[in-house]
């Protein structure tokens, strides 16, 4: 096992627990969003990205809790820890993704949580039509929109959570090939 699978690991076990304004626990949300990326057949880096998207929460809890910034801080932290673009910018954009889906569909803002109609708010509400045009352009946009739409649908305090492993495998394949 890699140093950075295990760190993953570490904070999954200790924070993995822990619940952020959503009727489900980290762990739980992380492994439901995953496993829908999964079911769709992602590529694994999507995958990986749905599962970690969240880890500004659990990484500077002092900060991460702060909506307005566990997205850039989950991405910086996993830029720091050696993943690629392909991971950390649909993190760092799924807050922005959930903007953009306001303007975009009409009938979105109804679909959200209320934590998640409660942060936006704070996340800079919905997007303006130019910064709409200005997020189409990210080379990672379908991916922040795929990992936005994941993130909405895995909140159900119903789903039944299978073992974390497959994904930290994932995980560790995505650094030893």
């Amino acid at each position: 096992m890699t140093r950075i699978t295990g760190t993953l690991r570490d904070i999954y076990s200790r924070k993995g627990g822990d619940h952020y304004g959503e009727n489900v626990s980290q762990l739980s949300h992380a492994m439901h969003c995953a496993e829908l990326a999964k079911a769709d057949m992602q590529p694994d880096e999507l995958i990986i990205a749905c599962f970690l998207h969240d880890i500004g929460h659990m990484v500077e809890p002092e900060k991460g809790f702060n909506v307005e910034a566990h997205d850039r801080i989950g991405a910086d932290y996993l830029s720091r820890l050696g993943f690629q673009n392909d991971v950390v910018e649909p993190v760092r954009q799924h807050a922005e993704a959930k903007r953009y889906l306001c303007l975009a569909d009409q009938e979105y803002y109804s679909t959200l949580s209320e934590a998640s109609q409660r942060s936006l708010v704070f996340q800079g509400d919905t997007m303006t039509k130019e910064e709409a045009r200005l997020f189409e352009l990210l080379p990672q946009f379908e991916a922040c929109i795929a990992l936005r739409k994941y993130d909405d649908l895995g909140k159900s305090k119903d789903y039944q959570m299978s073992d974390a492993d497959w994904v930290f495998d994932l995980i560790e394949g995505y650094f030893n090939p």
